[in-house]
């Protein structure tokens, strides 16, 4: 089981060591200038409390939205030959080891590359393999899962995120039944909400506003993918 605390504020030191955080570690006042370091593409109207947006001031035009990350579709059990084109296989998808490798390594570099300005998925990449390096603050053995959001059951439309220790065979679209310790990680929600990353769904520390928004009417989840903190002993990845 992992411990209640200070599991989450490990995460919150480790992500603000990350790109996907504001340099300085803080949530400021968002003016969305360059030297803010992290941007958000593509929000939600109705969670964009903080207003942070696409970079402006001098330099903005530097700065383009990262959007190529590996899709989930990568991961699918079986792929189309153009969509193995379009995914960067023309010869066919390599072995999953390697699929998950990819995937990985896109998180990893990104990690220490700054600024960062993506979608929800450059986000998700990015703290999965934060989560998932050989100096991750999370315990090994412990579950990480790449979860999408749908709403109103549209395939193609929502937001993904990533969980922590998610207790085994429990209802993935009722978080009441995860487990106390469980945390989601979602740098790109935080960051619009004005809030830490780690979010606590169940329990005394349960975030409202964030279990509202992910069990809202006819939203579905689903496991995109699952990592396992310390099988991947290629992947460290440096802070910043």
């Amino acid at each position: 089981m992992l411990p209640l605390a200070p599991l989450d504020a490990a995460i919150n030191a480790r992500i603000a060591q990350s790109s996907v955080w504001p340099r300085g570690g803080a949530v400021p006042a968002y003016q969305n200038l360059v030297a803010q370091g992290t941007f958000i593409d593509n929000a939600w109207a109705n969670v964009n409390v903080t207003q942070i947006g696409r970079p402006t001031g001098p330099g903005s035009g530097a700065i383009q939205p990262m959007k190529d990350t590996m899709s989930p579709d990568g991961f699918k059990p079986v792929l189309t030959h153009n969509l193995e084109v379009a995914l960067g296989w023309p010869n066919g998808r390599p072995a999953m080891a390697e699929v998950e490798k990819q995937f990985l390594m896109w998180g990893a570099a990104k990690a220490v590359k700054t600024p960062f300005f993506g979608v929800c998925e450059g986000f998700a990449c990015v703290t999965i393999a934060v989560l998932c390096a050989t100096n991750s603050p999370v315990p090994g053995g412990t579950t990480i899962e790449w979860v999408g959001l749908t709403p109103n059951g549209v395939v193609g439309r929502g937001h993904v995120f990533t969980v922590v220790g998610r207790t085994p065979g429990t209802a993935l679209n009722n978080p009441a039944t995860w487990g106390a310790n469980c945390l989601v990680v979602d740098p790109w929600y935080a960051l619009q909400a004005g809030i830490n990353p780690a979010i606590f769904v169940n329990g005394a520390n349960a975030h409202a506003g964030f279990v509202n928004w992910m069990t809202g009417p006819a939203v579905t989840l689903r496991v995109l993918k699952d990592f396992t903190v310390g099988a991947y002993n290629y992947l460290n990845v440096k802070t910043i």
